[in-house]
């Protein structure tokens, strides 16, 4: 039973009409980092004492005396391209390599400024484990801003670095850091692709086929992908190692030299995947080839070999008179006879041309 009131207020709709609507406190708003910057993914506050994350407000996304800053965006987030443009944290050219289109693997270094785009593997469990997504970055002497549109491995290995108390002196470090992580994602791509070409190899030392050609296809097209993406960031890295301008430039190409020589390694490992797999694709044809003709020669064997009992008892099963032996009381055992010998004039044929053989 409602009381009084509200059964009154239920049962009169021009009260119900004009009563006044429920006020309900507002939700609260987390203070987080979208107080900070719109689209901003992570940042993080570098000084000597370490690194510590920015969550304070819009004044903490600035770098202060001594210290300097790492901002990762979301660059689908038209909020964070805004924000970025009327910000003074990096130069005109910078801010438009970083919101740029172009995904075009690239690295230059111009007014003490660098600013360029790499490829990482995408870090979502919707995806495929070989899908690539560009992550743009540019950096200052006292600020880094890395962009990416899907989330990528090598920031969210970076970022457990960082929550377990390791820290970076400089853009330039934190940017190399992400490079060998980008190497270390690859290469841990290309060691479990190899084992699965090992395990096709196995197979087929062993005899045990299997029609594994399509997870040759795909060790083949992934490894292909990954070392076009490998040679382009090769490429760039040693432009830069060449370039002299600015100090950021300087240090940048001191710190990659090591770098070359991982991405060296990992690109080595890819070519031979890839050989390997093409290699074993082939052979794999082949081996499958094979069988399917001695399947069909067992069969065209079988074929000719029954094609004349068919064509005898084809014959005396006619129902026409005049037919041999149909007065003879043994005539079913010569019948038997007669095919018998047809069939062994047939085996002694087919061995005499090699097809037995």
């Amino acid at each position: 039973m409602l009381p009084p009131a509200l059964a009154a207020e239920a049962a009169d709709p021009l009260m119900n009409a004009h009563a006044e609507p429920l006020k309900t406190s507002p939700r609260p708003v987390a203070k987080g980092l979208e107080e900070v910057l719109p689209g901003l993914v992570c940042g993080y506050r570098f000084a000597r004492e370490g690194a510590r994350p920015i969550a304070a407000g819009p004044g903490d996304a600035e770098a202060t005396e001594g210290e300097w800053l790492w901002l990762h965006v979301n660059l689908a987030d038209m909020r964070c391209r805004t924000w970025l443009a009327r910000q003074p944290l990096l130069s005109p050219s910078g801010l438009e390599y970083l919101l740029g289109k172009d995904d075009t693997i690239s690295m230059s270094v111009r007014g003490g400024q660098i600013w360029g785009v790499f490829f990482d593997l995408r870090h979502e469990l919707a995806v495929s484990d070989e899908d690539f997504g560009p992550l743009r970055f540019a950096a200052a002497d006292r600020i880094l801003v890395t962009g990416r549109r899907t989330p990528l491995r090598s920031v969210e290995a970076v970022r457990e670095q960082l929550r377990g108390g390791r820290s970076f002196a400089s853009p330039v470090e934190l940017l190399a850091g992400l490079c060998e992580q980008i190497a270390v994602a690859l290469d841990t791509t290309v060691e479990r692709l190899a084992d699965k070409v090992d395990q096709v190899e196995d197979k087929l030392i062993k005899d045990r086929l299997h029609d594994d050609r399509q997870l040759l296809a795909v060790a083949r097209l992934t490894s292909v992908r990954i070392h076009r993406r490998l040679s382009g960031i090769r490429s760039a890295l040693r432009r830069l190692q060449a370039e002299e301008d600015g100090t950021s430039g300087t240090a940048l190409a001191a710190a990659t030299a090591h770098l070359i020589l991982r991405f060296d390694d990992v690109d080595h490992a890819v070519i031979e995947l890839r050989d390997r797999a093409r290699l074993l694709q082939d052979e794999l044809g082949v081996r499958l080839a094979e069988q399917t003709n001695r399947q069909l020669r067992i069969l065209s064997v079988l074929t000719a070999l029954f094609l004349p009992p068919t064509l005898i008892s084809g014959l005396f099963g006619m129902n026409v008179t005049g037919l041999p032996f149909s007065a003879s009381g043994g005539a079913f055992w010569w019948v038997i006879g007669l095919i018998g010998l047809v069939c062994a004039f047939t085996l002694w044929a087919l061995w005499r041309t090699g097809v037995l053989k």
